[in-house]
Parts: C-alpha cells; structure tokens; sequence
C-alpha cells in the first residue's frame, strides 16, 4: 500500500470516524481488507505488527498538541 493511500486513510479516520469513538486499527484493517483481495494479501504479519507498535515518543508528542489545542481553544 503506498504512503499517500495511508496518508489519506488517516486523514478520513481523524476526519470522520475519530470523531465517533472507532478504534484505528481495526478501522484501517477493515479499510485494507474492503480495498480488494490483492491488497488483502499484502496485510502480513510484518505489516500488522507495524501498524499496532505503540511509539511512545510519537504518542507523547500528539498527546502534548492534543493538549496545547485544548488550551489555546479553552
């Protein structure tokens, strides 16, 4: 899957489904697998490992704007 069709499939998730209370990875596994049976074979283990790797240093970081957006709206 390339990087601009992730890229897009975030911005939907944060746009429209975020919003709503949906886990992101089974919403993006459920996005891969609609897409088409190629693109079905191509989520591996590696691939799903990847995806749900918790970074902590980038969960920080959007926690810490999270909360700086929260300030600057209050």
């Amino acid at each position: 899957m390339s990087t601009t069709k992730v890229t897009r499939l975030c911005r939907l998730y944060m746009r429209t489904v975020a919003p709503h209370g949906v886990a992101f990875v089974p919403w993006l596994v459920a996005q891969i697998g609609s897409i088409g049976a190629p693109a079905r074979e191509t989520l591996t283990a590696d691939l799903y490992r990847r995806i749900s790797y918790r970074d902590e240093t980038g969960e920080t970081a959007a926690s810490n704007v999270d909360k700086a957006r929260q300030a600057v709206n209050a």
